[in-house]
Protein backbone atom coordinates (compact mmCIF):
# COMPACT_ATOMS: atom_id res chain seq x y z
CA UNK A 1 0.00 0.00 0.00
CA UNK A 2 1.31 3.56 -1.20
CA UNK A 3 -0.42 6.60 -0.04
CA UNK A 4 -0.24 8.87 -2.66
CA UNK A 5 -0.58 13.31 -2.82
CA UNK A 6 -2.37 13.85 -5.28
CA UNK A 7 -5.50 12.94 -7.81
CA UNK A 8 -3.35 13.78 -10.55
CA UNK A 9 -0.56 11.69 -9.68
CA UNK A 10 -2.89 8.61 -9.21
CA UNK A 11 -3.85 9.51 -13.07
CA UNK A 12 -0.13 9.72 -13.92
CA UNK A 13 0.22 6.07 -12.44
CA UNK A 14 -1.96 4.64 -14.27
CA UNK A 15 -0.98 5.80 -17.58
CA UNK A 16 2.20 5.14 -17.24
CA UNK A 17 1.23 1.74 -16.04
CA UNK A 18 -1.03 1.06 -19.35
CA UNK A 19 -4.28 0.60 -16.73
CA UNK A 20 -7.79 2.23 -18.41
CA UNK A 21 -9.21 5.62 -18.02
CA UNK A 22 -10.51 5.91 -14.22
CA UNK A 23 -13.91 5.02 -12.87
CA UNK A 24 -15.18 5.77 -9.31
CA UNK A 25 -17.13 3.15 -7.25
CA UNK A 26 -19.25 3.91 -4.02
CA UNK A 27 -19.73 1.66 -1.83
CA UNK A 28 -22.62 1.34 1.02
CA UNK A 29 -21.65 1.23 4.61
CA UNK A 30 -20.86 -2.10 5.71
CA UNK A 31 -20.42 -3.63 2.32
CA UNK A 32 -19.33 -6.98 2.23
CA UNK A 33 -19.52 -9.23 -1.03
CA UNK A 34 -18.65 -13.18 -2.61
CA UNK A 35 -15.14 -13.79 -2.62
CA UNK A 36 -14.38 -13.82 -6.79
CA UNK A 37 -12.21 -12.59 -9.62
CA UNK A 38 -12.10 -10.62 -12.33
CA UNK A 39 -9.91 -11.06 -15.74
CA UNK A 40 -8.44 -7.68 -15.21
CA UNK A 41 -5.93 -6.26 -13.17
CA UNK A 42 -6.58 -3.16 -10.65
CA UNK A 43 -5.19 -0.32 -9.44
CA UNK A 44 -7.42 1.69 -6.72
CA UNK A 45 -7.23 5.00 -4.42
CA UNK A 46 -9.35 5.11 -1.87
CA UNK A 47 -11.00 8.97 -2.02
CA UNK A 48 -13.16 8.39 1.12
CA UNK A 49 -14.10 6.33 3.73
CA UNK A 50 -12.40 2.71 4.70
CA UNK A 51 -12.43 0.41 1.91
CA UNK A 52 -11.65 -3.54 2.94
CA UNK A 53 -9.88 -5.64 0.52
CA UNK A 54 -10.33 -9.39 1.33
CA UNK A 55 -8.14 -12.49 0.22
CA UNK A 56 -8.40 -16.29 1.21
CA UNK A 57 -5.32 -15.44 3.42
CA UNK A 58 -5.95 -12.18 5.18
CA UNK A 59 -8.42 -8.99 5.24
CA UNK A 60 -6.59 -5.24 5.02
CA UNK A 61 -7.93 -2.10 5.04
CA UNK A 62 -7.93 1.29 3.03
CA UNK A 63 -8.03 4.87 3.61
CA UNK A 64 -8.22 7.99 1.79
CA UNK A 65 -5.03 8.30 0.05
CA UNK A 66 -4.40 4.75 -0.27
CA UNK A 67 -3.61 3.04 -2.92
CA UNK A 68 -4.05 -1.33 -3.33
CA UNK A 69 -3.58 -3.20 -6.36
CA UNK A 70 -5.59 -6.72 -7.60
CA UNK A 71 -4.24 -8.93 -9.92
CA UNK A 72 -6.22 -10.25 -12.60
CA UNK A 73 -7.72 -13.61 -11.58
CA UNK A 74 -6.61 -13.09 -7.84
CA UNK A 75 -9.85 -14.25 -5.43
CA UNK A 76 -11.03 -11.14 -3.30
CA UNK A 77 -13.57 -9.52 -1.96
CA UNK A 78 -14.30 -5.57 -1.39
CA UNK A 79 -16.28 -4.02 1.46
CA UNK A 80 -16.57 -1.07 3.45
CA UNK A 81 -16.56 0.01 6.76
CA UNK A 82 -19.21 1.78 8.91
CA UNK A 83 -19.02 4.84 6.78
CA UNK A 84 -19.19 3.15 3.19
CA UNK A 85 -16.03 3.71 1.19
CA UNK A 86 -15.54 5.42 -2.53
CA UNK A 87 -12.76 4.55 -5.25
CA UNK A 88 -11.25 6.00 -8.01
CA UNK A 89 -9.66 2.37 -9.60
CA UNK A 90 -8.20 1.83 -13.45
CA UNK A 91 -8.34 -1.65 -15.01
CA UNK A 92 -5.84 -3.62 -17.00
CA UNK A 93 -6.87 -6.12 -19.05
CA UNK A 94 -4.44 -9.37 -19.55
Amino acid sequence: MKKLESLAEFRRQLDNQGYSKPETQEFEENYSCEIHAHAFSVFALVKEGEFILRTEKNSEAFHPGDTCNVAAGKLHAEGSGPDGAKIIFGKKFI
